[in-house]
């Protein structure tokens, strides 16, 4: 089946409301693959909006959810399927959210390694003369001046006759 350019293509099941059970939401990546000239969309019959998240996070470019603006009035027909104001400013927001996720395509190394980088800790006091090993040290976040880096613990362990450790315990600074 071939379409136009101009035309959208929107995922729905037409129950009212629908079970989430049944969404069969990667339809959309199934769309988005067989139709890669036209826009994909989700057309939500679902009480909330956790399916258009989804839809968004899928590839669906359009979303079409119920909307009402008084809840107080239930006589609305799609009633138990339409979200209010609060709740659609929440969606668009989440959205948006969703969108500058999915919008780097490469990954980008974290230059700031000091926030997720370990030192190495003493557990109690360490007596200049002392063997370094896993007994008296421990590798916590995060890394602080103070700690020694775990790029030298190579250069240090097992050594003697060390003058000054700058490690640091729970309690004390050594």
């Amino acid at each position: 089946m071939k379409f136009k350019k101009n035309v959208s293509i929107l995922h729905c099941l037409s129950k009212y409301p629908s079970d989430v059970a049944e969404l069969g939401m990667k339809i959309i990546t199934k769309l988005n693959a067989k139709f890669k000239k036209n826009k994909i969309g989700y057309s939500d019959h679902t009480n909330g909006y956790l399916s258009c998240l989804c839809a968004v996070s899928l590839g669906a470019k359009i979303i079409e959810k119920h909307f009402v603006i008084n809840y107080k009035n239930k006589l609305i027909p799609d009633y138990n399927v339409s979200i209010d104001a609060k709740d659609f400013k929440k969606m668009i927001t989440a959205i948006r959210k969703i969108e500058k996720m999915l919008s780097c395509k490469k990954k980008i190394p974290n230059k700031n390694k000091i926030t997720i980088q370990r030192s190495w800790y003493a557990k109690n006091e360490i007596k200049i003369n002392t063997i370094l090993n896993e007994k008296n040290c421990i590798y916590l976040r995060p890394y602080n001046k103070r700690g020694f880096d775990l790029n030298i613990k190579k250069k240090i362990y097992s050594k003697k006759n060390i003058n000054k450790l700058d490690l640091i315990t729970k309690d004390k600074i050594y």
